[in-house]
C-alpha cells in the first residue's frame, strides 16, 4: 500500500496543477458510487415489488421434513409387522382347526365326557399315550448306563476267553429265568479294554449336557398344561381304547363308579 501511495504522490508532482487532478479523482469517485448505488437500489425495488406479487409461503425446516418422513416410514414399517402378525396368527389358527378335525375324524382322540375340550388339548393329546416329551440328559444317568455297559462288555469278554463247560448247569435255563447280577469278573484285565473304559469314563465326567430343544409346540404346551391341571383336579381320565390305538377322554367320577360296581361284584372276587 505505501508503495502504491508513493508512486501515486510521484505522479501527481509531475503536474503543475495537482489540486484539479485531485478534484476530477473525487468527481470519478462519486459518480461511480452514485452508479453502483442506483444499481443496487434497482435490485432492491425489483425483489420487493416480486414479493408483493407472490403470496408469502411458510416451508418448513429441513430438519422438520426429515422427521416427517422418518415418522411416516416407522408408521408404515409398523402397520407392515401389525399386519404381518396378523396374517401368521390366522395362520397357526386355521391350521389348529384343520389339525383338529382331522384327529376328530380319524378318531384319534374321542371325547366321551362331559366336559369341553379345547383344541390345544386335542392338538397334546392327539400325539399318543407313548410320546416322550424331550427333557435334560442327567449326567448321573449317563455314568450308570456307562458302567453297566462296561459290565456287560467285561463279562462277555470274559467269557469269551474261557472254553465252554459241558456240564454248566446254568445252560438249561432259560435267559429271562437267570437271576440278574451286579457284580464284575474277578482278576480279569486287558489292555484294549481297560484303555476303553479309561477314555470312556473320562468321556463322560466331562461332558456338560446341552438343555435338548423342545419338541412341542406353544399350543401344544399349553395344551399339556390343560390336560394336567383337569386330571389333577379329578375332572377327566385319560385312557387308550382297546382296539385301534384311539385316545379315550372320559369323566373321573365315571371310571370312579365303574371300577367300584365291577369290585363289589361277588362272581369275580371274594373278600
Amino acid at each position: 500500500m505505501n508503495r502504491l501511495q508513493l508512486s501515486l504522490n510521484k505522479t501527481l508532482e509531475k503536474y503543475v496543477d495537482r489540486e484539479m487532478i485531485e478534484m476530477l479523482i473525487d468527481n470519478q469517485k462519486g459518480r461511480l458510487m452514485t452508479t453502483n448505488q442506483k444499481r443496487l437500489d434497482k435490485k432492491i425495488k425489483f425483489h420487493l415489488s416480486k414479493a408483493k406479487q407472490q403470496p408469502q409461503i411458510n416451508r418448513p425446516h429441513q430438519n422438520t421434513n426429515r422427521k416427517i418422513k422418518r415418522k411416516r416410514n416407522a408408521d408404515r414399517r409398523r402397520a407392515e409387522r401389525k399386519k404381518y402378525r396378523a396374517a401368521k396368527a390366522n395362520k397357526k389358527v386355521e391350521w389348529m382347526k384343520n389339525h383338529v378335525e382331522q384327529n376328530i375324524k380319524g378318531k384319534l382322540v374321542i371325547n366321551l365326557s362331559s366336559e369341553e375340550i379345547p383344541d390345544i388339548a386335542y392338538l397334546y393329546l392327539s400325539k399318543g399315550l407313548n410320546f416322550v416329551e424331550s427333557r435334560p440328559v442327567s449326567k448321573e444317568d449317563l455314568l450308570f448306563d456307562i458302567k453297566e455297559f462296561l459290565r456287560k462288555m467285561e463279562w462277555k469278554a470274559y467269557f469269551h476267553q474261557m472254553q465252554p463247560d459241558e456240564n454248566s448247569e446254568t445252560d438249561d435255563i432259560h435267559k429271562d429265568l437267570r437271576l440278574r447280577s451286579r457284580k464284575h469278573p474277578q482278576d480279569y484285565s486287558h489292555p484294549l479294554f481297560d484303555e476303553i473304559k479309561t477314555r470312556l469314563m473320562g468321556f463322560i465326567t466331562n461332558l456338560n449336557p446341552d438343555k435338548p430343544q423342545s419338541n412341542l409346540t406353544d399350543a401344544e404346551q399349553r395344551g399339556k398344561g390343560w390336560v394336567l391341571k383337569s386330571i389333577r383336579d379329578h375332572k377327566i381320565f385319560i385312557t387308550s381304547a382297546d382296539k385301534g390305538g384311539a385316545t379315550l377322554i372320559l369323566d373321573y367320577r365315571t371310571v370312579l363308579d365303574t371300577v367300584k360296581s365291577e369290585l363289589e361284584k361277588d362272581k369275580k372276587f371274594t373278600k
